[in-house]
C-alpha cells in the first residue's frame, strides 16, 4: 500500500492504483446530470465505460455470447459460454450491482468479470438484466431472478446445463437480490450454491452500514437505496434486508466476499456468521485494502486479480462439491 486517505479520522491505506481509480470515479460521478433517473442512469453507464477502459481488462475473446428473453416480462439474459468443452456444465447466474436503479448487463466491467469467470471455470454464465427501480420496485428484481432460475431448470437440456449445479451470484445490490431470492426459495432444487460479493443486505438507516467508509466509496446510502427500491416498504422486511430473515438454515453452500474499506462489510460478515451458526456450509473472504468496487481494477491492481481468483475458485469449488456429493 503506497497511499493513504482518511475516513472520519480513521486512516486507511490504499494502493496507488486504487487511489487513482477512486479519484477518477468520484470526479466522473460529480459530472453526472442527476436531474432525472434516466439522465443519471445514462451518466452512470458512460462513467462506468470510461473507468473500465482505463482500469478493467478487456472481455475474454474466446467466449460466446447469446441473448435470451426470459419470464413473463421478457427480461434479457445474456448467456456467456466457455470455449468448447464437454457438458453438461454448471450454471452461474450473475446479478450486477447498481443500487437497484442503475447498472446493465452490457457494461464493459460486467462483460469483463463474467467472461473471465466463464473462461476460467468452465461454467456457463447467465447475466440477468433485471428490472430496475424506481419504475419497478421490490420485489420485481427478485421475481425476475426466480423466473430465470425456473427457466434454467426447464431448458437445462437445450442449454447444456446440469440442473443440479446452478449457482446464483450477485455483487452489491445484485447480492441483495440474490440473498432475498434465496430466502424466498429456502431449500430448493432450483439452487445449489450462492456467491455474494460485497453484499448490500441491510437497508436499515441504523443497521450495519459503516459510515466511516462512505465518502471514500461514493455509494448511495442504505436509506437512499431503500427509498428508490421500495419507498413505502419496511427496511426490516427480508425482501429488502435479507440479513434480517428469521432463518437462513435453508441456504445452499455459500461463499461471501467482503472488502476491507466497504461500508457494507459488516453486514456480509454477519451473514456469514449466521450461516455458520445454522450449519450451512459457508466460506468467506475479506479482501484487504479493497474498496466496494475494487474488483473492477483487473487491468491495474493485484487486489482485483486476487478478488477474481477468489470468485473463480469459489465457483469451481461449489460446482465440484455439488457434483461429487451427487
Amino acid at each position: 500500500m503506497t497511499s493513504e486517505m482518511f475516513a472520519d479520522g480513521d486512516e486507511i491505506a490504499l494502493s496507488s492504483e486504487t487511489l487513482a481509480w477512486q479519484r477518477s470515479a468520484l470526479a466522473l460521478t460529480g459530472e453526472i446530470d442527476d436531474s432525472t433517473v434516466d439522465s443519471a442512469r445514462r451518466g452512470r453507464f458512460a462513467s462506468s465505460q470510461i473507468l473500465a477502459e482505463r482500469f478493467t481488462k478487456p472481455p475474454e475473446p474466446d467466449v460466446t455470447w447469446r441473448d435470451h428473453q426470459v419470464g413473463p416480462y421478457g427480461v434479457l439474459v445474456r448467456e456467456c459460454r466457455p470455449p468448447e468443452a464437454a457438458g453438461p456444465h454448471a450454471a452461474y447466474v450473475y446479478l450486477h450491482g447498481g443500487a437497484f436503479w442503475h447498472g446493465a448487463v452490457n457494461e464493459r466491467v460486467n462483460e469483463s468479470l463474467v467472461s473471465e469467470r466463464t473462461a476460467r471455470t468452465g461454467a456457463i454464465s447467465f447475466v440477468v438484466d433485471y428490472r430496475l427501480a424506481p419504475e419497478f420496485g421490490c420485489p420485481a428484481a427478485i421475481e425476475d431472478t426466480l423466473a430465470v432460475l425456473e427457466w434454467l431448470h426447464q431448458a437445462a437440456g437445450a442449454l447444456d446445463v446440469d440442473p443440479g449445479r446452478v449457482l446464483l451470484g450477485g455483487i452489491s445490490a445484485g447480492a441483495n437480490i440474490a440473498a432475498a431470492t434465496t430466502n424466498r426459495l429456502g431449500r430448493s432444487p432450483l439452487l445449489a450454491g450462492l456467491l455474494l460479493e460485497v453484499p448490500a443486505i441491510d437497508l436499515r438507516a441504523e443497521g450495519t452500514w459503516d459510515d466511516r467508509f462512505a465518502a471514500v466509496n461514493g455509494l448511495n446510502t442504505p436509506d437512499e437505496m431503500k427509498h428508490l427500491y421500495s419507498s413505502d416498504g419496511d427496511p426490516a422486511d427480508p425482501d429488502l434486508s435479507p440479513l434480517l430473515a428469521p432463518s437462513v438454515a435453508g441456504f445452499p453452500a455459500t461463499h461471501v466476499v467482503t472488502a476491507e474499506y466497504d461500508p457494507w462489510r459488516r453486514g456480509g460478515e454477519l451473514l456469514a456468521g449466521r450461516l455458520r451458526a445454522a450449519d450451512v456450509r459457508v466460506t468467506a473472504t475479506r479482501h484487504i485494502g479493497a474498496l466496494h468496487g475494487s474488483v473492477g481494477l483487473t487491468a491495474r491492481d493485484p487486489i482485483a486479480a486476487a478478488w477474481q481468483d477468489d470468485v473463480c475458485a469459489a465457483i469451481g469449488r461449489l460446482a465440484r462439491s455439488i457434483k461429487d456429493s451427487g
